[in-house]
């Protein structure tokens, strides 16, 4: 789980920041990120954008998935 850090983070339907935008979520806001396999491990699955900047696969509520920025000065991940 990570939690966004700034006042207004944009959700796109791709990696890059001319990808469609499909959903603003503010500060606090919780978000999953979609674990993939890798091998016998489970890992993150960031990919990155045409000028090389990572972006995160998140899952949103109703089955739908985005991506955002990896970036920590946007998202965090949560404390347990």
């Amino acid at each position: 789980m990570w939690k966004v850090v700034v006042a207004r983070l944009q959700l796109r339907s791709a990696p890059g920041l001319n990808s469609t935008m499909v959903r603003t979520v503010g500060r606090g806001y919780r978000l999953s990120s979609f674990i993939g396999r890798g091998g016998s491990d489970e890992v993150l699955r960031n990919r990155k954008d045409s000028g090389g900047r990572s972006w995160m696969w998140v899952l949103l509520p109703h089955g739908r998935t985005a991506f955002v920025r990896a970036n920590s000065r946007l998202i965090r991940p949560l404390r347990r």
